[in-house]
């Protein structure tokens, strides 16, 4: 993802804070919050992400207060924890792309199935969940950014992008800008 997105750019200088890394990516004096990051790795749902004060920031940063609907703060919750388990960030590619199946391979980092029970999940602890694995099966190798904006907005644009990232359908990306055929004879109507 070459251009991030507000909410993007916080989660990723969030993360950076967390894991004690300076904005090139360096080790900062502070070290981190290894206390944090462990239990935020070892919360069983987003409300237990939440009751780690490191989440809470992150909501903050987001700009979320009292008032935002608890749904939402959940969601936070769980970007929260499945940002503890990411070691690395990769800015590009989008993180559906370093899933699905690369030219040349036999295989995906995440099987089709793994990847539809993804694209299924609806609830923040299910979305927590799948997108843990995610991390996981890419050895904490990921795209803070994209993560970030997929899981603050999970909904069907959302899983239509990384449905197409995922198969590296980029050429017909939703945010290529590009009409297809049909659209450009819609248009001429």
């Amino acid at each position: 993802m070459t251009h991030w997105s507000r909410e993007g750019q916080v989660a990723f200088a969030w993360w950076q804070a967390l894991n004690g890394q300076g904005e090139t990516g360096e080790e900062s004096r502070n070290g981190g919050d290894a206390a944090a990051r462990a239990r935020l790795r070892r919360a069983a749902s987003p409300l237990q992400a939440l009751a780690e004060a490191r989440a809470v920031q992150l909501a903050q940063m987001l700009g979320m207060n009292e008032r935002t609907p608890p749904l939402q703060l959940q969601f936070a919750g769980a970007l929260a924890a499945v940002l503890a388990h990411v070691r690395n960030n990769v800015s590009d590619p989008e993180m559906a792309t370093l899933l699905g199946p690369r030219k040349g391979q036999e295989s995906a980092a995440m099987s089709d199935l793994r990847f539809r029970r993804l694209l299924a999940a609806r609830t923040p602890i299910d979305l927590m969940r799948q997108m843990r694995a995610a991390v996981q099966l890419l050895r904490g190798e990921a795209n803070v950014a994209d993560i970030s904006h997929a899981m603050l907005r999970w909904n069907d644009d959302t899983r239509v992008r990384w449905t197409y990232a995922y198969w590296q359908a980029a050429f017909a990306s939703p945010s290529s800008g590009e009409e297809t055929t049909g659209e450009a004879e819609q248009a001429e109507a």
